[in-house]
């Protein structure tokens, strides 16, 4: 599939103010007008480097989507969930 070595899924979330944009004009930040607080889910590969693989405003939906990576990517270790301080 690629070069990296997956270590686990992570599942984070935050809140968003502004997003940076850049274009043909460069560099810019500009108002997030979205639902403030969002999901991540990451790939942690071996050497703590991360890959962004998903995101989005529902918890439940961040879990389901969590668990079908760690399936896609094959992944033995439980997904890491920070938002409720263990693993999913």
């Amino acid at each position: 599939m690629t070069n990296i070595k997956p270590k686990f899924i992570e599942i984070d979330g935050g809140r968003v103010t502004s997003v940076r944009i850049t274009d043909a004009d460069g560099e810019r930040f500009a108002h997030y007008d979205g639902d403030p607080f969002v999901f991540f889910i990451d790939l942690v590969d071996q050497d703590g480097g991360r890959t962004g693989l998903w995101t989005g405003s529902d918890y439940q939906d961040a879990v389901r989507e969590a668990e079908l990576c760690r399936r896609e990517w094959e992944i033995d270790e439980p997904v890491h969930d920070l938002i409720a301080g263990g693993t999913a």
